[in-house]
């Protein structure tokens, strides 16, 4: 109900500037319904790591993790600390 045609100058849908703390959520909404009914949604994948549960958009068909600096680095310690405490047993 929000949303505004603007025709000039090409036509897009805006929202209105006075939505104040509104509008960061319609515009999440907005962009995320625009993405399931894309082609792009066969890209969205779930990340891999432990208690994450974050979707993201894997534009390169690799990702495995919502955020390399996050959840892929405490993946990658878990993998290092696992293969020392086996080597030394």
């Amino acid at each position: 109900r929000v949303l505004q045609l603007r025709l000039e100058p090409s036509a897009r849908f805006t929202f209105p500037a006075d939505l104040g703390a509104r509008l960061p959520l319609l515009a999440a909404a907005w962009s995320a319904a625009g993405l399931l009914v894309s082609p792009e949604r066969e890209r969205v994948r779930r990340c891999a790591g432990i208690d994450c549960g974050w979707l993201f958009l894997d534009t390169t068909g690799r990702r495995r993790w919502c955020m390399m600096a996050s959840c892929g680095n405490r993946a990658k310690a878990r993998r290092f600390a696992e293969r020392r405490l086996g080597t030394g047993s």
